[in-house]
């Protein structure tokens, strides 16, 4: 079996062998970018426990019998929750202050096609929520770049190009007939993309099947139109993708899937 340069650690042997022994490891999900936000909505995880932070009060739930998380033990098993609070923490004062965005790798490694989600967008402070946002609140893994109404308002992708060369970039978006005739530009190292969209996408979002109130919304995921916009020569450096909506013709402007780098052999 071929080993891949990534992070974090194959449980193939584990699925070819599920009596072998296996460390019970902690792992944190959190929806936020910013490490004091992450306080109000974030999770701690082994192979039994849940353990959830809301509002900074912490709920543990046994997944073994309770999957669907509705019994809260936290009373019951406070060294639980104390252990797992702990590890929280710790890696908590890791994160830097002004957050755990990370640029997207622009990297000559096999790969030549890199997806930077609309989850990835980093969304002006002053716009989100009155101007521009995420499908869902908080940006989680999944969402994208939705309810576009002030063109002054600019999503900005982090670019970490390791690897300089010719790409072909394309916009993954959906946007109804209505509002039709959108125009931007994308921009990154001094390079200029421009984007009229003329074609209407806009499918319904794809049933999720979760079960609790509310949880098909936050994860729900949607098939997006792929609009070719033409290629860009980068260099070696640290950088920022940006779109900038010129003309918003209707209610709002395109909501952004992903922008899509292809690697020009």
């Amino acid at each position: 079996m071929e080993s891949l340069n990534l992070d974090g650690k194959s449980f193939a042997e584990l699925a070819e062998n599920p009596e072998m022994p296996w460390a019970d490891r902690k792992y944190i999900s959190f929806t936020y970018r910013d490490s004091e936000r992450i306080r109000n909505e974030a999770a701690v995880y082994t192979n039994r426990w849940s353990a959830v932070q809301r509002r900074g009060a912490w709920e543990l739930y046994d997944m073994m019998v309770d999957d669907r998380q509705l019994d809260d033990v936290a009373e019951n098993y406070p060294e639980v929750v104390r252990d797992l609070r702990n590890h929280f923490e710790q890696v908590l004062a890791t994160m830097p202050p002004q957050g755990i965005s990370k640029p997207y790798p622009l990297r000559d490694n096999g790969v030549d096609r890199v997806w930077m989600h609309g989850h990835g967008a980093q969304l002006p402070a002053s716009f989100k929520g009155k101007g521009i946002d995420y499908n869902f609140s908080g940006g989680i893994n999944g969402t994208w770049v939705s309810s576009w109404t002030d063109s002054d308002a600019v999503p900005e992708w982090k670019v970490d190009v390791i690897d300089g060369g010719t790409f072909e970039v394309s916009l993954a978006y959906c946007l109804p007939a209505s509002d039709l005739g959108v125009k931007a530009t994308l921009e990154i190292q001094g390079e200029h993309l421009p984007i009229h969209i003329t074609e209407a996408f806009d499918p319904p979002p794809n049933p999720q099947p979760f079960l609790l109130e509310g949880e098909s919304e936050k994860y729900e995921n949607k098939d997006w139109k792929i609009l070719p916009l033409g290629k860009v020569t980068l260099t070696r450096s640290e950088t920022r993708l940006r779109i900038k909506v010129t003309d918003i013709p209707g209610a709002a402007a395109m909501e952004v899937g992903a922008v899509v780098l292809d690697r020009v052999r």
